[in-house]
């Protein structure tokens, strides 16, 4: 009995290791770029209020900075004690999607152990690329708009998510998740869309059921909502004018290199993302044959070894050499119709195994938060619910594998992989840390009247552990009233 007792406790370590981490980890973090805005146009409800009206009128309906700001209220303090809950509510939530359950199955230790620590070091399979890593998880803002909402995504989602896998709700998260889904999608527009698409598609797939509870379709109603609220604010069409800017041509012509420029930044820095993608949909197709089956798995072998390969081979050379609009609508083409095999693939599977409904409804739900990213050309963070999203796909792939040596050992693997790329991090955030102290420093002594200058060189960070706009010349004003320096003082922007 004691036994079994402390083997159930230690499926439970990983998670419990990764947050100690974090909490270690955060300590070395400090205030960036849209941060300093937040503070000195925060400071009270009354003031935050205010600014999301303004917000909502030139910028856009998201909420998420007004959840900075009032984390804000106390400086960085409450960010960094609640953050690292998240990440491990977030990993927690990745292991229930996958396996159902948040607690051991007897006799299925290994493997569930092999997920949870997988789950648990998920956040260092997280790319570096386009400071996706960076701006999701190390910079305040960008977690707030990108690492809550998933969180909140996660948990308001299980209703849909368990009906798809047959699960049963258990009865507490009735009420929880409708609020969790309503306040994910509130917090960001590219969540809303996400979990718009997510209702509509498992409302679809479930169509026949005639057991389906009533709170799928209430959910429906409310994500509809949210996504009108979302798309009707006069801010984000205010923001879209400014940021496209006096260009020529149509706005198909736009929408085409929108696209390309999109689809290019996944396949080249962003590479494991689609690559998953195409094992995963391989997988699945593996155990079909026939004509059409054959054509979708050249398809898709062909694309496994393209993204990885495309920048050590020849072909690296295409995107450069051959920038004219046939070539870029070639090279479109073939990345889309990648894409659409491994869709294809999964709605396969899962008309031959109901069980397996739920692949189709998670692909088109990750790209659908990808939807404005790549109608505007935007990489970087953007595609940070898509990377998670991958990763939940990769998860639930090798849950499948049921009694499969084979899947528990590259669980454990790829958990390795993570764990120390988040060891490795408390490096180069210790020295950006250090880096930031010395900048406190020339602030202090300004303020004492020994200097009339503060110098700021974003070049002396390491510039993949923190936002890359951290400390730019469009947040001197904001900088400035953030330490409060005196009239007089200049803050020189070096190496810009």
């Amino acid at each position: 009995m004691i036994k079994s007792r402390l083997k159930k406790s230690f499926f439970y370590v990983p998670f419990l290791l990764e947050l100690i981490l974090f909490l270690i980890l955060y300590r070395y973090d400090f205030p960036q770029g849209d941060d300093f805005t937040f503070v000195v146009y925060g400071k009270n409800m009354a003031n935050i209020w205010h600014y999301y009206q303004y917000y909502y009128q030139y910028a856009g309906s998201r909420m998420a900075n007004m959840l900075a700001q009032v984390l804000l209220l106390k400086d960085l303090s409450i960010w960094k004690i609640l953050t690292p809950f998240v990440c491990v509510g977030s990993s927690m939530l990745l292991f229930y999607w996958a396996a159902g359950r948040l607690k051991p199955q007897k006799g299925c230790f290994g493997r569930d152990f092999a997920l949870s620590s997988l789950c648990a070091f998920s956040p260092g399979l997280i790319p570096l690329a386009n400071n996706l890593f960076a701006d999701t998880f190390l910079w305040m803002d960008g977690s707030c708009n990108y690492l809550y909402p998933l969180f909140l995504a996660l948990l308001g989602a299980i209703p849909f998510w368990n009906a798809l896998r047959r699960r049963s709700l258990p009865r507490g998260l009735q009420w929880l998740c409708p609020v969790c889904f309503a306040l994910a999608g509130l917090l960001h527009e590219e969540t809303a869309v996400a979990l718009f698409t997510l209702a509509v598609v498992s409302l679809f797939l479930l169509r026949h059921n005639g057991n389906k509870s009533a709170l799928l379709p209430l959910m429906t109603v409310i994500s509809t909502a949210v996504m009108v609220y979302t798309f009707t604010c006069p801010g984000a069409y205010y923001r879209l004018h400014k940021a496209e800017g006096p260009q020529s041509g149509t706005p198909l012509s736009h929408l085409f290199y929108n696209l390309s420029n999109y689809f290019a930044s996944i396949s080249g820095n962003l590479w494991p993302i689609p690559l998953v993608l195409g094992l995963c949909a391989l997988f699945f197709l593996s155990r079909r044959h026939g004509r059409f089956p054959a054509v979708l798995k050249f398809l898709l072998c062909f694309g496994v070894l393209y993204f990885p390969l495309s920048d050590i081979l020849p072909l690296s050379g295409i995107r450069t050499a051959f920038s004219s609009f046939p070539a870029l609508f070639a090279l479109l083409t073939l990345r889309v119709l990648y894409y659409i095999a491994a869709f294809v693939a999964f709605v396969l599977e899962a008309h031959w195994e109901k069980s397996h409904r739920y692949l189709p409804a998670l692909y088109l739900c990750m790209w659908g938060s990808q939807a404005i990213p790549a109608a505007i050309g935007s990489s970087g963070r953007a595609a940070f619910p898509l990377a998670v999203l991958t990763i939940l796909l990769m998860l639930c792939t090798l849950e499948e594998c049921t009694g499969n040596r084979h899947a528990a050992i590259m669980q454990l693997s790829a958990a390795a992989v993570g764990l120390c790329a988040i060891l490795w991090t408390f490096i180069p955030l210790r020295a950006n840390a250090a880096e930031y102290q010395g900048i406190v420093r020339r602030v202090d002594e300004a303020k004492a009247g020994k200097s009339q200058t503060v110098v700021i060189d974003e070049e002396r960070f390491q510039k993949y552990y923190f936002y890359y706009n951290a400390f730019s010349k469009a947040y001197r004003y904001e900088i400035g009233q953030y330490y409060q320096l005196p009239k007089g003082v200049t803050i020189v922007f070096s190496g810009q």
